[in-house]
């Protein structure tokens, strides 16, 4: 036995809706999509398998440990001047510095997230940056409405899932 941990999203038919009409099943199915295109780089979780069972579409990933971003800007930020914040500034800048080169090498395959924002991406015990959650995501170049936006890291509708990934950055980078 292993005791090898993973993650089983559930898209059931007709339910979720999102603003290109696609219920939970189709954005799944294109998750899966794209975790094949993005196996083997380490910055995302590593897709295992789709199967369905009776009406349900299932998706196993692999599980990765640590704390969203947010929870982690949460935890960390130096609020009071007791707290380190040169500390927190050098952390913070290993942090955007492998989540740039993160969007690199997601783009390196043509893929663009499209609603890259700090719940999506998971900070490890060790500070490494993984990003998850990739329904929204599609082809670099795909300037159709992701369906999916988080308000505040989304720039213009009309934006490529390129652009749009490098805003999110930028507005993360200033979040954080």
């Amino acid at each position: 036995g292993t005791n090898e941990q993973f993650v089983l999203k559930e898209g059931r038919p007709g339910s979720g809706l999102d603003g290109q009409n696609r219920d939970a099943v189709a954005r799944l199915k294109q998750e899966a999509l794209i975790l094949k295109r993005l196996k083997g780089l380490d910055c995302v979780a590593e897709y295992k398998e789709i199967f369905q069972a009776w009406e349900h579409t299932f998706l196993v990933e692999e599980y990765l440990p640590g704390t969203t971003l947010n929870t982690w800007l949460a935890a960390y930020f130096p609020f009071s001047d007791e707290q380190d914040s040169a500390s927190y500034c050098k952390t913070v800048i290993n942090i955007l510095k492998q989540l740039k080169q993160a969007v690199k090498d997601i783009h390196s395959r043509g893929v663009g997230m499209g609603d890259l924002q700090p719940s999506n991406i998971i900070i490890s015990e060790s500070e490494d940056v993984k990003i998850i959650d990739f329904e929204s995501a599609s082809d670099l170049t795909d300037a159709k409405h992701s369906g999916l936006m988080t308000p505040g890291f989304t720039g213009s509708a009309k934006s490529t899932r390129e652009q749009a990934d490098w805003f999110a950055l930028l507005r993360i980078a200033r979040h954080a």
